[in-house]
């Protein structure tokens, strides 16, 4: 980046957004490698102090493009690119972007939910005479330090920028091209294939799946759908857990929502207990990007200590964030903060979720 600086500064921007005509746009590339996410940090800072919203895509796991202009003009819905200009939609065809779908399962979110991200990295707006990206781009370059868990922001588990910007997917297909260069494709890829193993009456072919999901896929399918010794709930509802991790951020919500009423349907679901039950109803909040039932649900799952890893309370507090600061119960997010979150790691996700609350409570207005 070092060189090149001056084309990510504020003076930069300033300059491109004055040349724009009436609801034009700026679109930039931006490496993720050889830099950290401080450096992401100050060129989106300067971004955002010229332009009133953008828009983040995942290029690839090394690369993100940003799309900026007014409000109005990013929050219409995407065209179809590939009837309306074939000339381009020939061009992203050679980069694995087959459809419109592609493009949706590519993006990151927008000004909204990750501007409180980014500010919470406490670096100044990259500017031509406070050059920060330029004074240090070579350092991370020498150590070879990435970025790349940007384009994972809300893949792990939790849909959480979908369910801050209640922006969820449209459901339109997505070819899975390209699984090779962008994680989020090769997990999407994943959770079609747990969706059809679960529903379908033909099993698919398990062509690159992790043996532990698909131990997960059959455990679960045999006791929660099938009902073979259903009784022993503990063993799958555990799997399911996994299932929901892999399944829930990776696919649109009603192709979510779909596996987990299968579970519901199932004539064994009156067997399972309480705390079974919650769970499954959970995993279904999260699938429909359900804020108020994420709140609840993962709260109650939360107040019940026994047996939780660091890593399941992690998942628990994931969605009672998201589900409290959707719905902008601020203070209960806090509290609910203050209470577990000891000991769980602060990934991308979580430092989102605490970073919005942070500004939403300052400023004690909804972001959007």
């Amino acid at each position: 980046m070092s060189g090149v600086a001056s084309l990510f500064s504020d003076e930069f921007y300033r300059l491109a957004r004055r040349h724009l005509a009436p609801g034009g746009v700026l679109v930039q590339w931006f490496q993720l490698y050889e830099i950290d996410v401080t450096l992401v940090a100050s060129m989106m800072r300067a971004l955002a102090q010229n332009f009133p919203d953008y828009a983040v895509y995942a290029a690839t796991d090394s690369d993100i493009l940003v799309v900026a202009g007014e409000a109005p003009t990013l929050a219409r819905p995407l065209a179809d690119v590939f009837r309306a200009l074939p000339g381009v939609g020939s061009e992203l065809r050679k980069v694995h972007v087959q459809t419109i779908g592609d493009i949706e399962l590519r993006r990151l979110g927008g000004k909204t939910v990750l501007h409180p991200l980014f500010l919470s990295y406490n670096v100044p707006a990259n500017s031509d005479y406070h050059p920060y990206i330029d004074l240090n781009a070579a350092r991370h370059r020498f150590l070879q330090t990435g970025a790349g868990e940007l384009t994972r922001l809300g893949a792990a588990g939790v849909p959480v920028t979908e369910i801050l910007e209640r922006r969820p997917r449209s459901g339109r297909p997505a070819s899975l091209d390209g699984d090779d260069y962008l994680e989020r494709i090769e997990k999407a890829r994943r959770a079609t294939y747990a969706r059809d193993f679960l529903l379908g009456a033909v099993r698919p072919e398990p062509r690159g799946i992790p043996s532990q999901l698909q131990r997960d896929l059959e455990l679960a399918r045999m006791r929660g759908i099938d009902c073979v010794d259903p009784r022993k709930s503990d063993l799958w509802i555990r799997s399911a857990t996994n299932i929901a991790r892999a399944v829930n951020a990776a696919l649109p919500p009603a192709e979510a929502a779909a596996v987990w009423r299968a579970f519901e349907a199932a004539p064994c679901a009156e067997l399972l207990g309480t705390p079974e039950r919650r769970w499954l109803d959970l995993f279904a909040a999260v699938a429909e990007r359900d804020a108020p039932g994420m709140a609840r649900l993962a709260g109650e799952l939360l107040a019940d200590a026994r047996a939780q890893t660091p890593a399941v309370r992690h998942y628990l507090l994931t969605a009672a964030l998201a589900g409290l600061i959707a719905e902008r119960r601020y203070d209960a997010a806090l509290q609910a903060w203050n209470a577990h979150a000891r000991g769980i790691a602060v990934d991308l996700d979580v430092r989102l979720l605490y970073a919005y609350l942070a500004v939403a409570r300052r400023l004690n207005v909804p972001l959007d």
